[in-house]
């Protein structure tokens, strides 16, 4: 099994907001998918239905970073992870991060919504590391 790690300087809270969604990883065989936008504009309103989240896909993990809450999605449910720097043993940590936003946003509504809503971010000054673990070379 092997690590990934991925370092950036300018990962920004609306990119981690969205990574948080996309961080979805999907089993490793050819009927599976990962979860993305299918809509271009989110709009006010609810926004579940206009996603590409769906229980008929194979989903190995989801997560809801900087909540102590899950959340289920069109049927997929994301696990919270809380902290500034959110870790799941033996499955992702992240460094550099330290920042967190709280929540106070609207849009998009529904449950969604209560993912995009809470994020950690770096300072733009430190290096930001997610590493991946266990994963299998030649898998997609």
């Amino acid at each position: 099994m092997n690590t990934a790690r991925f370092l950036s300087s300018r990962i920004t809270p609306t990119r981690l907001a969205i990574a948080t969604i996309f961080g979805l990883i999907s089993a490793s065989h050819a009927q599976s998918f990962t979860g993305e936008f299918s809509a271009v504009n989110m709009g006010t309103g609810n926004s579940d239905t206009l996603v590409g989240l769906n229980a008929n896909k194979t989903f190995l993990h989801a997560y809801n970073l900087n909540d102590t809450a899950n959340v289920t999605v069109n049927g997929v449910t994301f696990t919270a992870v809380n902290g500034a720097n959110p870790t799941v043993a033996g499955v992702f940590a992240t460094s550099g991060l330290g920042s967190v936003y709280g929540g106070g946003g609207t849009n998009p509504a529904g449950q969604l919504g209560l993912i995009t809503n809470k994020f950690v971010y770096g300072a733009g000054t430190t290096t930001q590391a997610v590493t991946l673990n266990n994963l299998t070379v030649g898998n997609t």
